[in-house]
């Protein structure tokens, strides 16, 4: 089964190169319309993966996604979104140990490094949602601001 999201832009080779090293959902398919939206459909990962969203990254969390992000980053890729409502944990995790199995979602804004931009709607100064300094709407995505977005949330 699969989930849908519809978007203007989706980080197809990005999201397969997470998913090949084992920390995103398999991204299923991609249709393009004519206004320019897209629907991605990845697998449905709902029942053994849930949301951090509103909590601090536990030190097993952090040193997975630090992990997974070196990854992205020797492979050239960036995420350009990563925020606690992109982060998620194996279900049995929750309320328990944390051992540091995560994925990671929403790959609107990944791409290849100093190639990918920010979309021009990026929330930026807003208090719960910190942004590195350099950030700006239509601007580069780099492997430094997903380093500093990470540290925001540990």
């Amino acid at each position: 089964m699969g989930s849908a999201l519809f978007v203007l832009c989706a980080g197809e080779d990005a999201h397969k190169v997470a998913h090949a090293h084992g920390f995103a959902p398999k991204l299923r398919a991609v249709e393009r319309f004519a206004d320019g939206w897209m629907m991605v459909v990845i697998n449905d990962v709902s029942h053994q993966y849930c949301g951090i969203k509103g909590k601090r990254l536990e030190k097993d969390v952090y040193k997975a996604v630090k992990e997974a992000l070196a990854l992205f980053h020797k492979d050239g890729f960036v995420h350009g979104d990563l925020q606690e409502t992109n982060i998620m944990v194996k279900r049995d995790w929750v309320d328990s140990e944390c051992l540091g199995d995560i994925i990671l979602v929403n790959f609107d804004w990944a791409g290849k490094e100093n190639t990918v931009r920010y979309s021009s709607n990026i929330t930026l100064n807003h208090p719960d949602i910190p942004r590195p300094m350099g950030i700006e709407r239509g601007g580069l995505v780099s492997s430094a601001h997903n380093d500093q977005m990470l540290e925001f949330l540990s």
